[in-house]
């Protein structure tokens, strides 16, 4: 589950000495003690799974993915920075269920299941953008059929219908899933970015205009 941190200011980087960038500073060192602390645990619980009771082999993988992954979260970096380690851990949880996920298959070409999660972090963009556009006072329909327009030339939905209502209950199915999910877990990473971007309309524009950055295009 995502913790909850203070924001971390959006605009230009601060200046050298000034109070926003030591106020910055001590803030990564806090971010950076707690990584190290979860990696320290993590790491303790992997060369010792016989002492996590309830746990599994995985487990201390899982928790330092995620202890990498909230890191990025909290720093406010940009969240696509954070996908492949969700999928990694996500495929280690498979494999706790006695399911081989994608990401481990010997298999070099793309599966289903691959593009289904790619599918996922698309869509967790487009609710996020619609979740932006609804708290800056903008109308859900209009801004839902102005992103399914553009949603409908992202490569991943080329050959799939999208329509407002289609945006809309993304949004609505992704605010309803557990913290922990891929897909929510996107989608709070891609708010919190949106907020703090210094050029933030710029930003979605490019989005909905090229289609989300940082994973496969094909």
């Amino acid at each position: 589950m995502i913790d909850d941190t203070p924001s971390v200011e959006g605009g230009d980087h601060p200046r050298e000495g000034s109070e926003s960038f030591l106020r910055r500073a001590q803030f990564m060192r806090e971010l950076e003690i707690r990584l190290f602390e979860r990696l320290r645990e993590a790491s303790w619980i992997h060369q010792n799974p016989e002492h996590n009771s309830g746990g599994t082999r995985w487990t201390g993988i899982i928790l330092a993915c995620h202890a990498v992954a909230q890191f990025i979260h909290d720093s406010g970096l940009d969240p696509e920075l954070g996908a492949p380690l969700m999928e990694v851990m996500e495929g280690f949880k498979d494999l706790e269920r006695d399911i081989v996920a994608p990401i481990f298959s010997l298999k070099h070409e793309p599966l289903e299941r691959d593009r289904s999660r790619h599918r996922k972090f698309q869509q967790a963009w487009a609710a996020a953008i619609l979740e932006i556009f609804v708290e800056t006072g903008e109308a859900e329909r209009a801004s839902a059929e102005k992103i399914a327009r553009a949603v409908s030339h992202w490569l991943a939905f080329s050959n799939r219908e999208v329509t407002a209502d289609t945006v809309m209950n993304w949004r609505k199915g992704v605010r309803g899933e557990e913290e922990s999910s891929f897909r929510r877990n996107s989608f709070d990473s891609i708010c919190k970015a949106l907020r703090e971007h210094p050029e933030r309309d710029s930003k979605i524009k490019s989005v909905l205009a090229d289609g989300p950055p940082g994973l496969r295009k094909s």
